[in-house]
């Protein structure tokens, strides 16, 4: 019972801490490859690599997966506000919920 119950409080912090479900990896993977592919109006902002030389625009290379994936959710529904957030809100707009998970795996391998 108490090794349960440690699991249990193991797994609701996972996804309080995240934001994102871990109920299923297979579920959340995202293909780095594709998104590669989707990432071509990211290098305008980010550049190619994700390493940003503009110091207006986060570096996402080398982000964790789970803060990337939450980040991009949260620019579809408009829910992040701080400054320039609303530059990101029209190239998610129209992206699936698999494109956002292929961006968040391209992004989280790179080299920070």
């Amino acid at each position: 019972m108490r090794a349960a119950f440690g699991v249990a409080c193991i797994a609701w912090a996972g996804i309080a801490w995240t934001g994102v479900a871990m109920a299923d990896p297979a579920a959340e993977a995202g293909d780095p490859e594709r998104g590669y592919r989707l990432s071509t109006p990211c290098a305008s902002c980010h550049d190619g690599d994700g390493r940003t030389r503009y110091g207006l625009y986060p570096r996402i290379a080398g982000q964790h997966y789970a803060y990337l994936l939450s980040a991009l959710r949260e620019f579809r529904t408009k829910e992040r506000h701080q400054a320039f957030a609303f530059q990101m809100w029209d190239p998610v707009r129209d992206l699936s919920d698999q494109d956002l998970r292929d961006l968040a795996a391209y992004y989280a391998r790179l080299p920070w």
